[in-house]
């Protein structure tokens, strides 16, 4: 594996266990209860690896609403 390989790899990784994070934190909690450092602390990803991913929590939301959708 190549080096940018490892990194698509992980940032994947990153995106898919913040959205499964959030399908149980949204679902269980609601959407305006759960908080970004407690989306993140129970992710276990950093502030800037998330948004790397979703620029707002809106992003975030939107991709989580896309998830159930699909």
């Amino acid at each position: 594996r190549t080096t940018r390989q490892a990194t698509a790899s992980t940032a994947g990784d990153v995106r898919q266990r913040l959205l499964h994070k959030a399908d149980t934190l949204f679902y269980d909690l609601g959407i305006h209860s759960v908080g970004i450092e407690r989306l993140l602390g129970e992710a276990g990803v950093a502030k800037a690896s998330l948004y790397a991913h979703f620029p707002s929590k809106d992003a975030l939301v939107a991709a989580y609403f896309e998830r159930q959708h699909d």
